[in-house]
């Protein structure tokens, strides 16, 4: 509502000044058409008495002479008539005769850049000719000022000169001084004139917008848009037909070799060729309309727009030659194949200004990439079975940091694992990886190392590890009855002889879907092992310090 009042306030005051101008323009319009048409009355007494004289002289030479004075005569009457209709009208029906000219190189390129240049002057025409006709206005006024002055200072030495040689010199000076007023004067009128012929076209400065705005719109935004829907329409019409055109070309070379499969390298690089053709195409029709439409403002802008565009790109010519042998597929990155992008494998699906990179393993897992990025990478063949990803969702993973826990989520930035507890810990997925992470969820092994105490050195091999192997499976069989298909093998073996216990290793291997038991088993095969000890006897040492005591004699 505050907008609506401010703009109305606006709108209110613009018309109080224009209604102000356009008063005053009409007084001065009107003063102007009476000192023409004086200046025509007097104009058409001179040409009858001048034709007069003509006509009564018989005397060759002063009848050439008066010819002459009376053409200059008819041609300012005739001035002053398309000056007076100008100023009645507002319409300027003078037109300039145009001669050919003689052309140079120089001269040829300035033509075809000065409708751009002349497109972008009229944008500040208004205000700088209103500007230059201020200051004319300004110095008409002390010109005007000037010539008061020296009027009335010679009036002023007239009437205390008592000399008569010079009261003539004077008198003359007076009236010399009156004709520069009246000349200054008659210019003056003219300036304010035209000072408020354009201050009253101007405008305010909602109009002022809204004249530029229809004006564009009506010009060159009419043009350029017809060359835009031209551009589009034959760069849809023409990427439309690609892969038709593509499809029979390919079909045409397979008949024409024995090996259709040889052929098939062409079709990337018929795909970028197409492309380009496509938008060259489309814009030089659309150049074309422009000038056909005969708008060379917007033909040299384009013009010099793509002549700006290949010279400021002559530096990167190496750089987009790497460029536009991966989008050939020619370079070290291939369609198809395995690459390593910020960490990951990606496997290449399209190639192209923006390159497709795929990972089927990761949520979310694919990748639109400037071909750009790309200029430093290399790929390779995938290989038979080989992973996108370590793991999978709801697979259970242990990392080298100790944690353990089941596969959430999984994508190219973070994966979530929740751990025991259902705590859930979110780790980047570079860091991830170098976790060296353990996938349980493809058959996992628990080993256990215990000791046993040097006193049992004599049975260690043939009783502890046999008692250990029929107590541990006897005890699996009892309490996970329902797991035993899931428990593929069982080892129990003598490891080393440690500084202080015999050790014993013992391994059990699990399938996948044990995964989430995994500290469970580890500690019941710890506890059946104290259950061991105490069935037979065996006493489980504790770590020992051994001194040794020097001799005296040392």
């Amino acid at each position: 509502m505050c907008l609506a009042l401010f703009s109305t306030n606006v709108f209110a005051e613009e018309d109080k000044e224009e209604t102000k101008l356009e008063k005053k323009f009409e007084q001065i319009k009107t003063e102007r058409l009476k000192r023409i048409r004086r200046e025509l009355v007097q104009l058409q007494s001179n040409i009858f008495l001048a034709k007069k004289k003509i006509t009564e002289e018989q005397d060759l030479v002063i009848r050439l002479k008066l010819e002459s004075e009376l053409d200059k005569l008819q041609s300012e009457y005739e001035s002053k008539r398309f000056e007076f209709i100008e100023t009645a009208t507002n319409i300027n029906l003078r037109k300039a005769d145009q001669r050919p000219e003689e052309t140079n190189l120089s001269k040829d390129i300035k033509d075809i850049v000065d409708p751009l240049i002349d497109g972008i002057k009229k944008i500040s025409e208004r205000p700088r000719a209103i500007q230059q006709l201020k200051e004319r206005t300004e110095k008409l006024n002390e010109k005007l000022e000037a010539a008061r002055t020296a009027e009335q200072k010679l009036e002023e030495f007239a009437k205390s000169n008592k000399q008569k040689q010079l009261k003539r010199a004077i008198d003359k000076s007076i009236k010399a001084v009156n004709e520069v007023k009246k000349s200054v004067r008659i210019e003056l009128e003219d300036t304010q004139f035209k000072l408020l012929k354009m201050e009253t076209a101007e405008g305010g400065l909602f109009s002022n917008v809204s004249y530029a705005i229809f004006d564009f719109f009506k010009t060159k935004g009419k043009n350029l848009i017809l060359a835009l829907a031209v551009f589009l329409g034959l760069y849809w019409l023409l990427g439309m037909g690609q892969d038709r055109f593509i499809s029979l070309f390919m079909i045409r070379m397979g008949k024409a070799v024995d090996h259709p499969g040889q052929v098939h390298w062409v079709k990337r690089p018929l795909k970028v060729f197409y492309s380009i053709f496509t938008f060259v195409a489309a814009l030089f029709i659309a150049v074309a309309t422009l000038y056909l439409l005969n708008d060379w403002v917007l033909v040299t802008f384009i013009v010099l727009l793509l002549f700006g565009i290949v010279w400021s790109s002559r530096n990167y010519l190496p750089q987009y030659f790497e460029l536009f042998k991966i989008v050939l597929n020619f370079g070290a990155v291939r369609e198809g194949e395995r690459l390593v992008f910020n960490g990951l494998p990606w496997k290449v699906k399209t190639l192209g200004y923006y390159c497709r990179l795929v990972n089927p393993a990761l949520s979310g897992g694919t990748l639109r990439v400037n071909s750009k990025l790309l200029l430093e990478s290399y790929s390779r063949p995938v290989g038979d079975s080989e992973p996108w990803f370590p793991t999978r969702k709801d697979d259970w993973v242990e990392l080298s940091d100790g944690s353990f826990g089941k596969v959430m989520m999984q994508s190219p930035e973070y994966v979530s694992l929740k751990l025991i507890g259902d705590q859930v810990k979110t780790i980047a997925t570079q860091d991830f990886l170098a976790l060296n992470p353990i996938n349980l969820s493809n058959d996992f092994g628990i080993e256990v190392v215990f000791g046993v105490d040097y006193a049992h050195q004599e049975v260690v091999l043939s009783d502890v590890v046999k008692n250990f192997k029929n107590h541990v499976q006897t005890r699996l069989q009892e309490e996970f009855e329902a797991d035993k298909d899931d428990f593929q093998a069982m080892a129990v073996e003598f490891k080393q002889a440690g500084a202080s216990s015999l050790d014993v290793r013992i391994f059990l291997k699990c399938r996948g879907k044990l995964a989430s038991r995994k500290p469970y088993f580890e500690r019941k095969l710890n506890s059946f092992l104290v259950e061991a000890c105490n069935k037979f006897g065996y006493v489980i040492p504790f770590n020992q310090l051994t001194v040794h005591h020097a001799n005296k004699n040392d």
